[in-house]
């Protein structure tokens, strides 16, 4: 793993050590969530049985990266659309299953404000992400 990803990974742990038992608020404003624990290798939400890993950050991170446009969150349960990033989540820890577990409203608030590079677009149909390089991840 390259010392940037550890950097991104300390900030975001950064973020959920601050916050622990704290209310966290869901981008789209239509709930909320508490961070129960932040452990070297995972962060544990009150709203998941799973605990949401570290790799499953840093990838969904360089997916979002690696874009150029907005990338809808596109939170659904059943029949997920495999070019959002719920669908990249599913795709890639779900084994496929595009009526897994939706874990990317979670995921997505913790990138955003965790201030690793990752803004929000709550304008956007079905809300969105993308990276914006001239934040300072340090």
């Amino acid at each position: 793993m390259s010392i940037q990803l550890e950097d991104i990974w300390g900030k975001i742990k950064k973020y959920a050590d601050k916050n622990i038992n704290q209310k966290q608020n869901l981008l789209s404003g239509l709930g909320d969530f508490y961070i129960v624990k932040s452990d070297m290798d995972y962060i544990k939400i009150d709203k998941l049985a799973i605990k949401l890993q570290k790799a499953m950050f840093l990838s969904t991170y360089e997916f979002i990266k690696e874009k150029k446009n907005w990338i809808k969150i596109g939170a659904t349960r059943v029949n997920t659309d495999p070019t959002t990033i719920e669908g990249f989540i599913k795709k890639t820890y779900f084994k496929n299953n595009p009526n897994a577990l939706s874990t990317a409203p979670w995921f997505s608030a913790i990138l955003v404000y965790s201030n690793i590079g990752i803004i929000f677009n709550e304008r956007s149909p079905g809300q969105a992400l993308k990276y914006k390089a001239n934040i300072n991840v340090q």
